[in-house]
């Protein structure tokens, strides 16, 4: 969670918006890397995303609206860097001191994910693919300690319990920009952040309800 990517120059915006919409098509990158977990079904992030929470018996509508969040923040890309919009960063290469996000949900500080992973034995290469990063975050929401070490627990049960009654776009998105990401702009289920989120959660759900390669 945090405060996601927030381009503030105008080529900034224009080519986040970019890597947003390919995101949404499909164009997401697709990351192999080490993961030593169950590789998800699909052919980029977004499908995996998707196939996913699926798996987890998730309405479609409550999936949707949390990937038109995982849209605002990353353009659905595991290896997002916060303010780096061109090119995918490998989470090797991120400063671990710094205060901006990475990831999927652009966990911020960076720390939060990266530091917790590496000083578990993670290697970066496994961090850097969205089976890890989905691993963690149902991790968090659920308020467990992933893979059972209690070191490892960065619990956000406290917003999965509220993202788990949603069942309909509006809300799971509203819950997830309010109750998880927290970001300096979506503080309220009006702001003009929370509805473009919920705009993006149209899309993908329109796109993605008739089923994704699996």
């Amino acid at each position: 969670d945090g405060l996601g990517v927030h381009p503030s120059s105008g080529k900034g915006r224009e080519v986040f918006a970019n890597t947003v919409a390919s995101g949404i098509s499909g164009g997401g990158a697709s990351v192999s890397g080490g993961c030593t977990g169950q590789k998800l079904p699909g052919n980029n992030d977004a499908e995996k995303v998707w196939n996913f929470f699926v798996g987890k018996n998730w309405p479609v509508e409550r999936i949707a609206g949390v990937m038109g969040n995982m849209a605002a923040e990353s353009g659905i890309t595991a290896m997002r860097m916060q303010g780096v919009y061109n090119r995918t960063v490998s989470s090797r290469d991120v400063d671990i001191n710094s205060g901006l996000g990475y990831g999927v949900v652009q966990w911020t500080p960076v720390r939060k994910l990266i530091a917790t992973a590496t000083e578990a034995g993670v290697a970066y290469e496994e961090i850097d693919t969205i089976e890890f990063q989905l691993e963690f975050l149902w991790n968090q929401l659920q308020g467990t300690a992933w893979r059972g070490n209690p070191k490892n627990l960065s619990s956000e049960k406290s917003a999965g319990n509220i993202i788990n009654q949603a069942n309909t776009i509006e809300e799971a998105a509203i819950a997830f920009a309010v109750k998880y990401e927290r970001c300096a702009d979506c503080q309220s289920a009006s702001s003009g952040s929370t509805q473009n989120r919920i705009r993006l959660a149209q899309d993908i759900l329109v796109k993605y309800s008739s089923g994704v390669p699996r």
